[in-house]
This record gives C-alpha cells, sequence and structure tokens, in this order.
C-alpha cells in the first residue's frame, strides 16, 4: 500500500464483541499518549523519510479518530 520501511496500524474500539476500526493510519510508529479526548487516549504518529519528518496528532471524537494535527520537519 504504501513504500518500504512503513506500517499500518489499526486502532480497534470493542475488539472481542462487536469491533469497529475507530483509526487506520500509515506510519513508522504509533503512540498512545496520556491526554485523553472524550475518554480515549490521544494518538501520535510518526512518518519519515530521508529528507522530513511528518508526526500527526489524532484525537477521538466520540466515533473515532480525526486528525487534529500534522507538524512536518525537514531533517536536511
Amino acid at each position: 500500500m504504501r513504500r518500504a520501511d512503513n506500517a499500518w496500524f489499526w486502532v480497534i474500539q470493542s475488539a472481542h464483541t462487536n469491533p469497529k476500526i475507530v483509526l487506520f493510519a500509515g506510519c513508522n510508529a504509533l503512540e498512545l499518549l496520556s491526554e485523553t479526548t472524550n475518554g480515549y487516549r490521544n494518538i501520535s504518529t510518526d512518518w519519515s523519510t530521508p529528507n522530513d519528518t511528518t508526526k500527526r496528532l489524532y484525537t477521538f471524537n466520540g466515533n473515532r479518530y480525526l486528525l487534529k494535527k500534522t507538524t512536518s520537519t525537514k531533517t536536511r
């Protein structure tokens, strides 16, 4: 689905009863943060190339995770 060095992460709500995908993200790393929105932990993802790094912050809207903020930094 993407090039090398990229993984796909699925965050599933109620995995054992009535599972629902609430976030599907392509990135190198996914981190559950201590801060919460609507009772669910905020999620940060990182995706890096040789030229830049992109960080994305997702928050839960009560139904699924939505992109809240994107930050890109050049590495060269």
